[in-house]
């Protein structure tokens, strides 16, 4: 279910915006929640949004925060969040068995602190685990390589889900590290994709920050993509499984962003390097289009 409701009741951070927040408490196998015991469907959107203010926090950085609602369930939310992230859990969960939490309510609310903005809330089922940002080191190489068969398994789930046009689910703007923090949009056709990226290559070539052969950018098929799937993203829960998070850059796009993306993830080098070898194997058109891409960020906004 999803509509929109009152304003939203932000919760003022204990912590600078720009540092990660997690209370313990949230993960204490001894503590209450607020919502144990209680059905979710007799709680109203209004009294969710209360209760966020006093559930532990899980996460919270930025615009998003996370908490703990109970023993099987978290809340999402945050005034960044758009419709697209729900579509895309949502066409996971029914067109893929990729391991993702079961989305439970969604809708969105005023926000408080901005009469033109909204806060997006998601109610979803919380994994008990670790982010592999969390426990990498801890990891040996037996494990590493269970959990990027793993991954590979769910890359190629997902290049089976296709789409006609390209960019979020449900329409709007691209989000994502290629698309600069101002967005990019929407693209009404493949054509309009296509001419969008060139245009940027074109620009890096001129100043110098791409190589000049590089082709103009020229993609037709468009898959299901998370395009971040960074060890921020991935859980491990108590028996070894892999779950994916965080579905807020997804959408349709060339299946080969999605390796392209974790080429250009530079806080874990050894996690990438390995993980491209177990998720795209042609060398030649991921080296192509990175330097596409790479051009793209040096680009920046121009």
């Amino acid at each position: 279910m999803g509509h929109t409701t009152t304003p939203c009741l932000q919760m003022e951070p204990p912590c600078s915006m720009f540092e990660i927040f997690h209370d313990p408490l949230s993960k204490d196998p001894s503590a209450s929640f607020p919502l144990d015991g209680i059905d979710l469907d007799t709680v109203s959107d209004e009294q969710l949004i209360s209760i966020s203010r006093i559930s532990p926090v899980l996460y919270r950085f930025w615009s998003t925060t996370i908490v703990r609602l109970s023993v099987n369930l978290i809340l999402k939310f945050g005034v960044g969040m758009q419709m697209s992230e729900i579509e895309a859990m949502k066409c996971a969960l029914s067109r893929t068995t990729v391991p993702t939490p079961k989305l439970h309510r969604y809708f969105f609310a005023q926000s408080e602190t901005s009469a033109s903005s909204q806060c997006g809330y998601i109610v979803m089922d919380y994994i008990e685990g670790n982010t592999l940002a969390d426990i990498w080191d801890t990891l040996d190489q037996e494990k590493r390589k269970h959990i990027f068969s793993q991954i590979a398994s769910i890359v190629a789930q997902l290049r089976t889900v296709h789409f006609d046009q390209p960019g979020p689910l449900g329409g709007g703007s691209c989000k994502g590290f290629w698309f600069t923090e101002y967005t990019a949009g929407p693209f009404n056709n493949k054509e309009e994709f296509n001419d969008w990226f060139t245009h940027k290559l074109e620009i890096s070539q001129l100043f110098g920050w791409a190589r000049k052969e590089l082709p103009p950018f020229n993609y037709n098929s468009f898959v299901l993509v998370h395009q971040d799937l960074i060890p921020q993203n991935l859980m491990l829960d108590s028996d070894g499984k892999v779950w994916i998070i965080d579905w807020g850059n997804a959408g349709a796009y060339p299946a080969l962003f999605e390796a392209a993306r974790v080429s250009g993830s530079f806080m874990f080098e050894e996690y990438s390097a390995l993980l491209l070898s177990h998720i795209y194997d042609d060398a030649a058109e991921r080296d192509h289009l990175m330097g596409v891409l790479s051009a793209l960020v040096s680009a920046g906004c121009r």
